[in-house]
């Protein structure tokens, strides 16, 4: 089954989001985010130009209100939280 150029980018962001987390960026490498996400390193260039541009977008996708429904806070969220988080900010 061939997979969707969209869903290997979303495994790309889901794999650096784990590894960036749990490893620091700087301490990350692209091989290691290709091989975490299932994908060849040049899969990963395929989408990103750079590993300053998979970081780019791993920031962008970590402002994004994040989803009950998902986990990941990649995806599109079905349910937005920022009411909570707005509510435990005000105190």
């Amino acid at each position: 089954m061939i997979k969707s150029a969209e869903t290997a980018r979303e495994r790309i962001l889901t794999a650096a989001n784990k590894l960036f987390y749990a490893e620091g960026i700087r301490a990350v490498s692209l091989d290691t985010i290709a091989e975490k996400a299932g994908i060849t390193k040049k899969t990963v260039y395929y989408h990103f130009k750079s590993k300053d541009d998979l970081i780019e977008a791993y920031l962008a996708s970590r402002d994004q209100p994040t989803s009950i429904s998902s986990g990941s806070g990649l995806g599109k969220p079905k349910v937005i939280c920022r009411t909570r988080w707005r509510q435990s900010s005000a105190r």
